[in-house]
């Protein structure tokens, strides 16, 4: 869609007077009265002026709303175009109704012409205003049946609007109709402009009116009714452009060439130049081609030199310049460097020509010439009448970037070489910067350079270690890495740069440097983003030092000093040991890995945060080991309780499980460790595959635990709660090889206790679930002893012969036979 300002622009060079000469025409004609001019002129202007004024207002409101997120722009800026679209309208449509009823009054007075041309372009305008309008609805019918996946109204939508503008060019026709064939001295004085503006409606890819065959007729209409007018060169121009378009390049470049013949009389002769060295440029005729280039570059310079200003061309010129040489120098088989050198030689000095080779180097770039790229740097930078520009340290920069980022060109070796000729070339202390002191942006720019440089040297080296794990190269990284926090203790990236020099040290070995960095790391960790890394990372290095001191975390550390001992209820006494510094700074920087907020660590880093989740159970879990080997129970408990309360189906559990439980056996508690132990099992810890091995474990610690708890109450000679505990550990545990022993000693402490019935109720149990056991012998004549004393005849006479049966060597069996038959 070609918007209407170009068509301004090019109605614009077409005008210019006043129709002062056509009022008084109209005067002595019996045309329009003088007020109905003024009335007219006043209307026209009135809408010119407050049109400038609205476009003023417009472009003010979008400037203000570019510096706003452009979401928001473009939700507000329909409904501003809206209004202003609005106010246009009823500006336009009033002097649009004067200007038809003026022609409708007076339609053949010289005047007319002038008001017709400029009713012309406010048809132009409304039929533009129309169109917009007709296309976003359409657009918005085709945008809602593609959302609604609604084949029938995507159909029906119809075709795209077109611009209307039959009644621009009846106007236009007219005007032209009406002064073609009149005597020069009586045509209306813009006539060359209603051609030309004929013309381009015709042309106008969005006009329902577009024709190409009528356009090139009013054009060569125009060049032979006005020759000598301007904008008859504006039409030869079109026609060029016309012909080009359809392939007629001879014939395109016969219209240019028209043109260009008229010399600089002409205002177009430069837009001709252009033109006839693009068209030759086209066509890969480019010796005429760079010669048309080079003579509007000329030009230019001239200009610039008497006005100021540049031509409009001389961008376009310079590029395709830089693309001719680039495309001949491929045609003829050599260096683009090689055939712009050449070129020059030939061409003699120019002030444009290192704008060329900048040119030249992106061009260059577009074509992944890469290799022919160093050699435009070099020469950017190395030609005596550049060396010292300002901006050559922007292509020492580009061309690191090719040795260092670039997968065709790259040699890291060479961008080494080139970081370093940075600093030589453009330092504080070189020739460059002395040249450019009065140049504090430069001079600036270029100290961030290096100081990036230098940091990006440092990083590239940690790469490579981090790839092959060289220790020597994580040392060549570690010593660049120190280099660049002497230099640049300010650097913005200062911070960053500390953490990769931690990582280097790490992999150099050296992890007490690497503590210390770290150290410091952690403690501006609200000054860089790696917060979260130096956090974790110290943890890890604190970890390994101390297994590199003391072997390993799940024992007492060697050298640890005693603090205290205390003796527990039960009679136990512990020895508590103070934490060495290794075992504190372990447990800080564990604490710390455990509780810090990893939610905002950066993507690049996730897998920090990843491990850190993993290693949660483990990291609380060391923290109490450590503790629990220091006999500080008091403060390892709420720590291993909590592993078993936020990860029960971690292997860190069940080993948190079992230092508590061991903590209790330490303190003699056993009543504690039977309940842990109880609540344990129930509790199904550890990993799935692995949670039956450990409640087996844990079984097993609950049976040897009931089993001393029996024995603590009968050493106690609490025989009557030893015989229960016994009892209770005989039914808990009735498939244990100690279960006989337990029944056994349960009768033998009710015995004790004075309790006869329960005894031999016990006694009866065991004889009957355990015959064979030798202690049975002294049970079944116990047993029949106490039935026969209580005159229970026949249970004593059964297990009297039961005895003899089971038992008949037994010193009792005689007695037995005896008693059983008595």
């Amino acid at each position: 869609m070609r918007p209407p300002s170009l068509r301004l622009v090019l109605c614009l060079l077409a005008l210019g007077g006043s129709g002062a000469a056509y009022a008084q025409a109209a005067d002595s004609a019996g045309g329009p009265t003088p007020e109905e001019l003024e009335a007219w002129r006043a209307g026209h202007g009135r809408y010119r002026d407050r049109m400038s004024e609205v476009r003023a207002d417009a472009r003010a409101w979008v400037d203000l709303r570019e510096r706003e997120e452009r979401s928001r722009v473009a939700a507000g800026f329909d409904s501003e175009i809206s209004s202003y679209r609005t106010l246009e309208a009823t500006q336009r449509d009033d002097v649009i109704a004067r200007s038809e009823a003026f022609l409708e009054k007076h339609p053949n007075v010289p005047y007319a012409s002038h008001v017709r041309f400029r009713l012309g372009e406010l048809y132009y305008d409304k039929s533009f205003a129309d169109f917009q309008a007709a296309m976003l609805a359409f657009e918005q019918r085709i945008s809602d049946a593609e959302a609604a996946g609604d084949l029938e109204a995507l159909a029906s939508a119809g075709a795209e609007p077109k611009l209307d503008l039959s009644r621009s060019v009846a106007l236009y026709q007219r005007i032209i109709d009406d002064n073609r064939d009149l005597p020069v001295d009586q045509r209306y004085e813009r006539l060359d402009g209603a051609y030309l503006m004929m013309g381009y409606v015709l042309t106008d890819e969005n006009s329902a009116q577009r024709s190409d065959e009528a356009a090139k007729v009013v054009f060569r209409d125009l060049i032979s009714t006005l020759p000598d007018s301007d904008l008859a060169d504006r039409a030869h121009l079109f026609l060029g452009t016309l012909a080009f378009g359809e392939g007629k390049y001879d014939e395109a470049i016969a219209e240019y060439q028209a043109v260009y013949d008229r010399g600089e009389k002409s205002p177009y002769f430069q837009e001709a130049i252009y033109q006839l060295a693009w068209s030759r440029f086209n066509l890969s005729d480019y010796p005429p081609a760079m010669a048309g280039f080079a003579q509007l570059l000329d030009l230019s310079d001239r200009d610039f030199a008497a006005t100021g200003r540049n031509s409009p061309f001389r961008k376009d010129a310079i590029r395709y310049m830089a693309f001719g040489l680039t495309n001949d120098s491929q045609e003829r088989g050599v260096p683009a460097a090689e055939a712009a050198e050449a070129y020059f030689r030939t061409l003699g000095p120019r002030e444009y020509e290192r704008d060329i080779w900048i040119e030249l180097a992106d061009v260059l770039e577009r074509y992944t010439r890469y290799e022919e790229m160093l050699a435009v740097y070099a020469k950017l930078q190395e030609d005596p009448r550049w060396v010292n520009e300002p901006d050559n340290p922007d292509w020492q920069a580009r061309l690191i970037g090719l040795y260092t980022a670039n997968s065709q060109t790259q040699d890291l070796l060479k961008g080494g070489e080139a970081r370093i000729e940075l600093t030589r070339r453009y330092g504080p202390d070189s020739p460059w910067a002395e040249a450019n002191r009065t140049n504090p942006e430069a001079v600036a720019k270029v100290t961030a350079m290096i100081e990036k440089d230098l940091s990006q040297v440092a990083l590239e080296l940690l790469a490579r270690a981090s790839e092959s794990g060289d220790v020597n190269e994580y040392r060549a990284a570690a010593d660049k890495y120190r280099e660049y926090l002497v230099r640049f203790p300010l650097a913005d990236d200062y911070y960053d740069a500390r953490y990769y020099y931690g990582l280097a040290l790490l992999g150099a070995g050296d992890l007490a440097a690497a503590e210390k960095e770290y150290e410091g790391g952690v403690r501006d960790r609200d000054r860089h983003e790696h917060d979260d890394a130096v956090v974790y990372s110290l943890f890890n290095i604190r970890y390994s030092l101390f297994a590199e001191k003391f072997g390993s975390e799940d024992g007492l550390p060697a050298g640890s000093p005693a603090e205290r001992t205390y003796t527990t209820p039960a009679n136990a006494t512990v020895q508590v040991y103070s934490l060495l510094p290794e075992s504190q700074l372990l447990i800080r920087a564990a604490d710390r890995a455990y509780t810090f907020d990893y939610t905002g660590t950066p993507a690049e880093e996730a897998a920090i945060r990843e491990k850190a989740v993993e290693q949660a159970p483990n990291l609380l879990y060391l923290t109490g080991l450590v503790l629990f080997h220091h006999r500080q129970f008091d403060l390892a408990r709420p720590r291993l309780q909590g592993v078993i309360d936020l990860y029960p189906q971690t292997d860190a559990a069940s080993r948190a499980a079992a230092r508590l439980v061991e903590s209790y056996e330490l303190e003699g508690d056993l009543d504690q460790v039977r309940a842990s132990l109880e609540r344990y099992l129930s509790m199904n810890l550890g990993e799935p595959e692995a949670q039956e091995e450990m409640r087996g474990k844990f079984q097993s610690v609950l049976e040897d635990t009931a089993f001393l708890q029996a024995q603590q109450l009968a050493s106690g000679e609490d025989f009557s709660r030893a015989a229960d505990a016994y009892m209770k550990f005989y039914r808990e545990f009735p498939k244990s090889s100690r279960a006989p022993d337990a029944l056994y000693n349960a009768g033998l402490y009710y015995e004790k206790a004075g309790k006869a019935e329960l005894a031999n109720r016990s006694y009866e149990d065991f004889a009957s679930r355990f015959p064979n056991d030798p202690k049975a012998e002294n049970i079944y004549f116990f047993v029949a002893s106490n039935y026969e004393a209580t005159f229970e005849l026949n249970r004593a006479i059964s297990f009297y012969d039961r005895l003899i049966q089971q038992f008949p060597n037994s010193k009792n069996a005689p007695a037995a036979v005896y008693n059983s038959a008595f």
